[in-house]
Protein backbone atom coordinates (compact mmCIF):
# COMPACT_ATOMS: atom_id res chain seq x y z
CA UNK A 1 0.00 0.00 0.00
CA UNK A 2 1.33 3.47 -0.86
CA UNK A 3 0.15 5.95 1.26
CA UNK A 4 0.76 9.63 0.42
CA UNK A 5 1.23 12.14 3.65
CA UNK A 6 0.59 15.40 3.15
CA UNK A 7 1.29 18.77 5.54
CA UNK A 8 1.88 22.40 5.05
CA UNK A 9 5.28 22.69 5.82
CA UNK A 10 8.91 21.74 5.26
CA UNK A 11 8.94 18.22 6.11
CA UNK A 12 11.60 17.83 8.12
CA UNK A 13 10.99 18.69 10.98
CA UNK A 14 7.65 18.07 12.39
CA UNK A 15 7.69 15.86 14.94
CA UNK A 16 4.31 13.76 14.84
CA UNK A 17 4.57 13.15 11.13
CA UNK A 18 7.99 12.12 11.18
CA UNK A 19 6.59 9.68 14.03
CA UNK A 20 3.61 8.13 12.05
CA UNK A 21 6.15 7.99 8.95
CA UNK A 22 8.40 5.68 11.20
CA UNK A 23 5.72 3.88 12.89
CA UNK A 24 4.16 2.89 8.94
CA UNK A 25 7.23 2.35 7.55
CA UNK A 26 8.40 -0.12 9.90
CA UNK A 27 5.22 -1.86 9.20
CA UNK A 28 6.33 -2.68 5.45
CA UNK A 29 3.66 0.17 4.25
CA UNK A 30 5.31 2.77 1.60
CA UNK A 31 5.24 6.54 2.13
CA UNK A 32 5.44 9.26 0.15
CA UNK A 33 5.41 12.66 1.76
CA UNK A 34 3.76 16.15 -0.06
CA UNK A 35 5.80 18.85 2.02
CA UNK A 36 4.27 22.22 1.16
CA UNK A 37 6.76 24.92 1.59
CA UNK A 38 7.17 28.47 1.28
CA UNK A 39 9.84 31.26 -0.29
CA UNK A 40 10.43 29.53 -3.44
CA UNK A 41 8.41 29.48 -7.32
CA UNK A 42 5.21 28.02 -7.44
CA UNK A 43 6.07 25.28 -9.91
CA UNK A 44 9.38 23.94 -8.26
CA UNK A 45 9.84 20.20 -7.18
CA UNK A 46 12.13 18.71 -5.70
CA UNK A 47 12.37 14.57 -4.39
CA UNK A 48 14.40 13.22 -1.86
CA UNK A 49 14.39 9.83 0.38
CA UNK A 50 14.44 10.64 4.37
CA UNK A 51 14.17 8.11 6.96
CA UNK A 52 12.28 5.61 4.64
CA UNK A 53 9.68 8.23 3.32
CA UNK A 54 10.05 9.50 -0.42
CA UNK A 55 9.39 13.09 0.25
CA UNK A 56 8.29 15.39 -2.55
CA UNK A 57 8.36 18.96 -1.78
CA UNK A 58 6.29 21.73 -3.67
CA UNK A 59 6.04 25.34 -3.18
CA UNK A 60 3.25 28.21 -3.21
CA UNK A 61 4.70 32.13 -2.31
CA UNK A 62 1.61 34.48 -3.86
CA UNK A 63 2.59 38.34 -2.86
CA UNK A 64 -0.84 39.09 -3.85
CA UNK A 65 -2.93 38.11 -1.11
CA UNK A 66 -5.96 38.05 -2.31
CA UNK A 67 -4.71 36.01 -5.45
CA UNK A 68 -2.81 33.67 -2.72
CA UNK A 69 -6.50 32.97 -0.96
CA UNK A 70 -8.34 32.52 -3.91
CA UNK A 71 -5.69 30.22 -5.98
CA UNK A 72 -3.89 28.44 -2.71
CA UNK A 73 -6.47 25.52 -2.31
CA UNK A 74 -7.11 24.88 -6.23
CA UNK A 75 -3.32 24.69 -6.44
CA UNK A 76 -2.76 22.53 -3.72
CA UNK A 77 -5.53 20.16 -5.67
CA UNK A 78 -3.45 19.92 -8.82
CA UNK A 79 -0.36 19.28 -7.10
CA UNK A 80 -2.13 16.61 -4.55
CA UNK A 81 -3.79 14.98 -8.04
CA UNK A 82 -0.29 15.07 -9.44
CA UNK A 83 1.44 13.58 -6.45
CA UNK A 84 -1.46 10.33 -6.64
CA UNK A 85 -0.37 9.68 -10.04
CA UNK A 86 3.25 10.26 -9.61
CA UNK A 87 2.78 7.79 -6.92
CA UNK A 88 0.07 6.02 -7.26
CA UNK A 89 -1.37 6.74 -4.16
CA UNK A 90 -3.42 4.14 -2.15
CA UNK A 91 -4.50 6.25 0.32
CA UNK A 92 -4.04 9.91 1.77
CA UNK A 93 -3.36 10.92 4.93
CA UNK A 94 -3.50 14.71 5.23
CA UNK A 95 -2.06 16.80 8.12
CA UNK A 96 -4.18 19.17 9.54
CA UNK A 97 -7.78 20.91 8.84
CA UNK A 98 -6.47 23.29 5.82
CA UNK A 99 -4.80 20.57 4.16
CA UNK A 100 -7.60 17.95 4.59
CA UNK A 101 -9.94 19.82 3.29
CA UNK A 102 -8.14 20.39 -0.09
CA UNK A 103 -7.55 16.96 -0.23
CA UNK A 104 -11.01 16.06 -0.01
CA UNK A 105 -11.97 16.68 -4.08
CA UNK A 106 -8.58 15.14 -5.33
CA UNK A 107 -9.69 11.96 -2.91
CA UNK A 108 -13.31 11.87 -4.47
CA UNK A 109 -11.98 12.13 -8.45
CA UNK A 110 -9.47 9.40 -7.85
CA UNK A 111 -11.60 7.34 -5.83
CA UNK A 112 -9.01 6.47 -2.71
CA UNK A 113 -9.28 6.67 0.73
CA UNK A 114 -9.11 10.16 3.14
CA UNK A 115 -7.67 9.94 6.67
CA UNK A 116 -7.69 13.29 8.38
CA UNK A 117 -5.29 13.83 10.85
CA UNK A 118 -6.31 16.70 13.04
CA UNK A 119 -3.74 18.23 15.18
CA UNK A 120 -5.63 20.88 16.34
CA UNK A 121 -9.16 22.26 17.27
CA UNK A 122 -8.72 24.42 14.45
CA UNK A 123 -11.86 26.47 14.54
CA UNK A 124 -11.60 27.05 18.30
CA UNK A 125 -7.81 28.42 16.92
CA UNK A 126 -9.84 31.29 15.69
CA UNK A 127 -11.35 32.76 18.50
CA UNK A 128 -7.97 32.94 20.93
CA UNK A 129 -5.51 35.12 21.33
CA UNK A 130 -5.45 38.73 19.50
CA UNK A 131 -6.82 38.08 16.34
CA UNK A 132 -9.80 36.14 17.02
CA UNK A 133 -12.50 36.24 14.80
CA UNK A 134 -16.01 34.65 15.11
CA UNK A 135 -16.38 34.81 11.33
CA UNK A 136 -13.26 32.55 10.71
CA UNK A 137 -14.72 30.67 13.64
CA UNK A 138 -17.84 29.81 11.89
CA UNK A 139 -16.27 29.68 8.31
CA UNK A 140 -13.75 26.97 9.74
CA UNK A 141 -16.31 25.27 11.57
CA UNK A 142 -18.70 24.54 8.34
CA UNK A 143 -14.77 22.88 7.28
CA UNK A 144 -14.57 20.90 9.67
CA UNK A 145 -17.73 19.60 9.88
CA UNK A 146 -17.89 18.91 5.93
CA UNK A 147 -14.22 17.17 6.31
CA UNK A 148 -15.04 15.38 9.25
CA UNK A 149 -18.30 13.65 7.49
CA UNK A 150 -16.80 12.85 4.10
CA UNK A 151 -13.27 11.62 5.39
CA UNK A 152 -13.38 7.69 5.26
CA UNK A 153 -11.96 8.13 9.24
CA UNK A 154 -10.35 11.11 11.42
CA UNK A 155 -7.48 10.84 13.28
CA UNK A 156 -7.34 13.34 16.57
CA UNK A 157 -4.75 13.36 19.62
CA UNK A 158 -6.96 12.43 22.45
CA UNK A 159 -10.02 11.39 24.00
CA UNK A 160 -11.17 14.82 24.72
CA UNK A 161 -10.81 15.92 21.14
CA UNK A 162 -12.79 13.52 19.65
CA UNK A 163 -15.94 13.92 22.20
CA UNK A 164 -15.59 17.34 21.03
CA UNK A 165 -15.57 16.31 17.39
CA UNK A 166 -18.46 13.90 18.12
CA UNK A 167 -20.34 16.37 20.27
CA UNK A 168 -19.81 19.60 17.53
CA UNK A 169 -20.79 17.40 14.23
CA UNK A 170 -22.65 14.21 15.37
CA UNK A 171 -20.88 11.40 13.60
CA UNK A 172 -20.24 8.10 14.19
CA UNK A 173 -17.23 7.99 16.83
CA UNK A 174 -16.13 4.60 15.57
CA UNK A 175 -14.31 6.44 12.91
CA UNK A 176 -11.69 8.30 14.76
CA UNK A 177 -9.15 7.09 16.06
CA UNK A 178 -6.83 8.63 19.03
CA UNK A 179 -3.02 8.67 18.28
CA UNK A 180 -1.32 10.84 20.96
CA UNK A 181 1.75 12.99 20.81
CA UNK A 182 3.33 10.24 23.25
CA UNK A 183 7.00 9.93 23.26
CA UNK A 184 8.71 8.38 20.50
CA UNK A 185 12.40 7.68 21.25
CA UNK A 186 13.23 11.24 20.08
CA UNK A 187 15.91 11.17 22.82
CA UNK A 188 17.61 7.59 21.98
CA UNK A 189 21.23 7.39 21.76
CA UNK A 190 21.29 11.53 22.85
CA UNK A 191 24.12 12.59 25.27
CA UNK A 192 23.51 15.07 27.82
CA UNK A 193 25.54 18.43 27.40
CA UNK A 194 26.97 18.57 30.38
CA UNK A 195 27.93 22.19 30.08
CA UNK A 196 23.99 22.69 30.61
CA UNK A 197 24.06 20.71 33.14
CA UNK A 198 26.45 22.37 34.85
CA UNK A 199 25.01 25.91 34.20
CA UNK A 200 22.18 24.82 36.43
CA UNK A 201 23.69 22.63 38.99
CA UNK A 202 23.32 25.19 41.84
CA UNK A 203 19.88 25.93 40.95
CA UNK A 204 16.64 24.34 41.58
CA UNK A 205 15.76 24.88 38.02
CA UNK A 206 11.79 24.91 36.77
CA UNK A 207 12.03 24.48 32.75
CA UNK A 208 9.07 25.42 30.13
CA UNK A 209 10.21 24.47 26.84
CA UNK A 210 8.16 25.56 23.87
CA UNK A 211 6.41 28.47 22.44
CA UNK A 212 6.30 31.30 24.48
CA UNK A 213 3.45 33.34 24.53
CA UNK A 214 -0.14 34.27 27.02
CA UNK A 215 -1.71 31.42 25.67
CA UNK A 216 0.60 28.90 26.55
CA UNK A 217 0.22 30.16 29.96
CA UNK A 218 4.01 32.08 29.94
CA UNK A 219 2.43 35.44 31.81
CA UNK A 220 1.18 33.24 34.47
CA UNK A 221 4.62 31.53 34.98
CA UNK A 222 6.61 34.90 35.37
CA UNK A 223 4.02 36.25 37.88
CA UNK A 224 4.17 32.86 39.95
CA UNK A 225 7.69 33.69 40.08
CA UNK A 226 6.84 36.88 41.53
CA UNK A 227 5.44 34.80 44.97
CA UNK A 228 9.07 33.09 45.16
CA UNK A 229 11.64 35.76 45.18
CA UNK A 230 12.53 34.58 48.72
CA UNK A 231 13.94 31.33 47.40
CA UNK A 232 16.78 32.61 45.56
CA UNK A 233 17.35 28.96 44.29
CA UNK A 234 14.60 28.43 42.50
CA UNK A 235 14.75 29.60 38.55
CA UNK A 236 12.47 29.71 35.77
CA UNK A 237 13.58 29.00 32.69
CA UNK A 238 11.86 29.15 29.83
CA UNK A 239 13.03 27.98 26.05
CA UNK A 240 11.56 29.00 22.96
CA UNK A 241 12.65 32.17 21.90
CA UNK A 242 12.87 32.27 18.06
CA UNK A 243 13.08 36.12 17.73
CA UNK A 244 12.64 39.23 20.11
CA UNK A 245 8.87 40.02 18.76
CA UNK A 246 6.44 42.18 21.01
CA UNK A 247 5.15 39.15 22.52
CA UNK A 248 8.60 38.26 24.25
CA UNK A 249 9.05 42.20 24.94
CA UNK A 250 6.06 42.08 26.82
CA UNK A 251 6.56 39.27 29.28
CA UNK A 252 10.66 40.59 29.31
CA UNK A 253 9.30 43.61 30.55
CA UNK A 254 7.10 42.09 33.41
CA UNK A 255 10.49 40.51 34.68
CA UNK A 256 12.47 44.21 34.86
CA UNK A 257 9.59 45.66 36.41
CA UNK A 258 8.79 43.33 39.46
CA UNK A 259 12.56 43.22 39.58
CA UNK A 260 13.42 38.85 39.23
CA UNK A 261 15.69 38.87 36.86
CA UNK A 262 17.83 36.33 38.88
CA UNK A 263 15.01 34.56 39.23
CA UNK A 264 13.36 34.18 35.12
CA UNK A 265 15.51 33.35 32.25
CA UNK A 266 14.68 33.70 28.95
CA UNK A 267 16.83 30.46 26.40
CA UNK A 268 16.61 31.02 22.59
CA UNK A 269 14.76 28.32 20.13
CA UNK A 270 16.77 24.41 20.90
CA UNK A 271 17.21 21.93 18.73
CA UNK A 272 15.94 18.46 20.25
CA UNK A 273 19.30 17.56 21.40
CA UNK A 274 19.99 20.39 23.58
CA UNK A 275 16.21 20.44 24.51
CA UNK A 276 17.46 16.98 26.12
CA UNK A 277 19.84 18.53 27.87
CA UNK A 278 17.72 21.20 29.52
CA UNK A 279 14.96 18.69 31.08
CA UNK A 280 17.83 16.65 32.09
CA UNK A 281 18.81 19.86 34.24
CA UNK A 282 15.91 20.71 35.70
CA UNK A 283 14.25 19.97 39.22
CA UNK A 284 10.79 19.56 37.17
CA UNK A 285 8.81 20.65 34.39
CA UNK A 286 5.97 22.95 33.83
CA UNK A 287 2.76 22.83 30.87
CA UNK A 288 1.28 26.07 32.09
CA UNK A 289 -1.23 25.85 29.20
CA UNK A 290 -4.15 28.66 29.41
CA UNK A 291 -7.61 26.92 30.05
CA UNK A 292 -9.27 27.16 26.36
CA UNK A 293 -11.27 24.36 24.29
CA UNK A 294 -8.04 24.10 21.81
CA UNK A 295 -5.40 23.39 25.25
CA UNK A 296 -8.51 21.30 27.06
CA UNK A 297 -8.03 18.72 23.94
CA UNK A 298 -4.59 18.91 23.25
CA UNK A 299 -1.55 16.26 23.77
CA UNK A 300 1.38 18.20 23.58
CA UNK A 301 4.46 16.63 23.31
CA UNK A 302 6.60 18.10 26.12
CA UNK A 303 4.44 16.35 28.74
CA UNK A 304 5.72 12.95 27.45
CA UNK A 305 9.27 14.04 26.99
CA UNK A 306 9.26 15.47 30.70
CA UNK A 307 7.68 12.21 31.72
CA UNK A 308 10.19 10.03 29.60
CA UNK A 309 13.30 11.84 31.28
CA UNK A 310 12.11 10.94 34.87
CA UNK A 311 10.94 14.54 35.43
CA UNK A 312 8.08 15.40 37.55
CA UNK A 313 5.23 18.13 35.96
CA UNK A 314 3.37 20.44 37.08
CA UNK A 315 0.18 21.14 34.52
CA UNK A 316 -2.50 23.03 34.49
CA UNK A 317 -5.98 21.98 35.00
CA UNK A 318 -6.42 21.04 30.88
CA UNK A 319 -8.58 17.86 31.36
CA UNK A 320 -6.65 16.12 28.88
CA UNK A 321 -3.18 16.78 30.18
CA UNK A 322 -4.37 16.99 34.22
CA UNK A 323 -6.16 13.73 33.58
CA UNK A 324 -2.76 12.02 32.76
CA UNK A 325 -0.55 13.89 35.44
CA UNK A 326 -3.77 12.93 38.00
CA UNK A 327 -3.98 9.21 36.70
CA UNK A 328 -0.19 8.40 37.13
CA UNK A 329 0.63 10.45 39.63
CA UNK A 330 3.39 11.95 37.80
CA UNK A 331 2.92 15.34 38.74
CA UNK A 332 0.79 18.63 40.58
CA UNK A 333 -1.74 20.09 38.94
CA UNK A 334 -2.99 23.80 39.37
CA UNK A 335 -5.91 26.40 38.06
CA UNK A 336 -5.13 27.57 34.80
CA UNK A 337 -4.40 30.98 35.31
CA UNK A 338 -3.81 31.05 38.74
CA UNK A 339 -0.16 31.94 39.32
CA UNK A 340 -0.41 31.63 43.38
CA UNK A 341 -1.80 28.30 42.90
CA UNK A 342 1.36 27.24 40.44
CA UNK A 343 3.77 29.13 43.00
CA UNK A 344 2.67 26.55 45.71
CA UNK A 345 3.03 23.47 43.72
CA UNK A 346 6.32 24.93 42.41
CA UNK A 347 7.30 25.52 46.43
CA UNK A 348 5.41 21.87 46.95
CA UNK A 349 8.74 20.25 44.76
CA UNK A 350 11.03 22.67 45.75
CA UNK A 351 10.87 21.32 49.33
CA UNK A 352 10.09 17.85 48.32
CA UNK A 353 13.13 15.27 46.54
CA UNK A 354 11.32 12.50 47.62
CA UNK A 355 8.21 13.28 46.22
CA UNK A 356 9.62 14.53 42.86
CA UNK A 357 11.50 10.94 42.57
CA UNK A 358 8.59 8.88 43.06
CA UNK A 359 6.72 11.35 40.81
CA UNK A 360 9.48 11.33 37.66
CA UNK A 361 9.49 7.55 38.34
CA UNK A 362 6.24 6.94 37.61
CA UNK A 363 6.34 9.14 34.89
CA UNK A 364 9.03 6.86 32.92
CA UNK A 365 6.96 3.77 33.85
CA UNK A 366 4.34 5.33 32.38
CA UNK A 367 6.05 5.96 29.06
CA UNK A 368 7.68 2.78 28.93
CA UNK A 369 4.57 0.56 29.26
CA UNK A 370 1.84 3.01 27.61
CA UNK A 371 2.50 6.85 26.39
CA UNK A 372 5.10 5.63 23.81
CA UNK A 373 5.07 5.21 19.85
CA UNK A 374 5.22 1.61 19.50
CA UNK A 375 1.54 1.65 21.77
CA UNK A 376 0.14 4.48 19.39
CA UNK A 377 1.89 3.37 16.16
CA UNK A 378 0.37 0.30 16.27
CA UNK A 379 -3.31 1.94 16.76
CA UNK A 380 -2.14 4.00 13.75
CA UNK A 381 -1.03 0.84 11.68
CA UNK A 382 -4.31 -1.14 13.01
CA UNK A 383 -6.28 1.14 10.84
CA UNK A 384 -4.20 0.81 7.73
CA UNK A 385 -4.62 -2.50 7.98
CA UNK A 386 -8.67 -2.00 8.05
CA UNK A 387 -7.88 0.03 5.26
CA UNK A 388 -5.26 -2.24 3.21
CA UNK A 389 -8.19 -5.26 3.49
CA UNK A 390 -10.93 -3.15 2.21
CA UNK A 391 -9.11 -2.41 -1.04
CA UNK A 392 -8.20 -5.80 -1.27
CA UNK A 393 -12.56 -6.70 -1.09
CA UNK A 394 -13.21 -3.71 -3.60
CA UNK A 395 -10.24 -4.93 -6.16
CA UNK A 396 -12.09 -8.83 -6.01
CA UNK A 397 -15.15 -7.07 -6.45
Amino acid sequence: MNIGMILDGEYPPDIRVEKECSALSKNGLNIFVLSCIKGQKPYIKIEKKYKNATVCYTAFDYPDKIRKILRRRTLLQRKILQFIDDYKIDVIHAHDLPVANAALKPARIKKILLVSDLHENYPYCQIIGRRKSILKFKRWFRIEKRVVRKSNFVITTCDEMKKRIVYDHSINPRKIIVVSNVYGDEFENIKVDESIVNKYKNRKMFLYAGVINTRKGCKTLIEAACYLKQYPEILLCLVGVSKIDEKIRKLQDMVSCRKIENQVEFVQWQPSDRIYSYIMASHACIVPFERNIQNDCSSPHKLFQYMACGKPVIVSDCPSIANIVKKNNCGLVFEGGNSRDLAEKMLVLYKNSHMCSVMGKNGRDMVEHRYNFKVEGEKLFNLYRKMVHSLCYNKKE
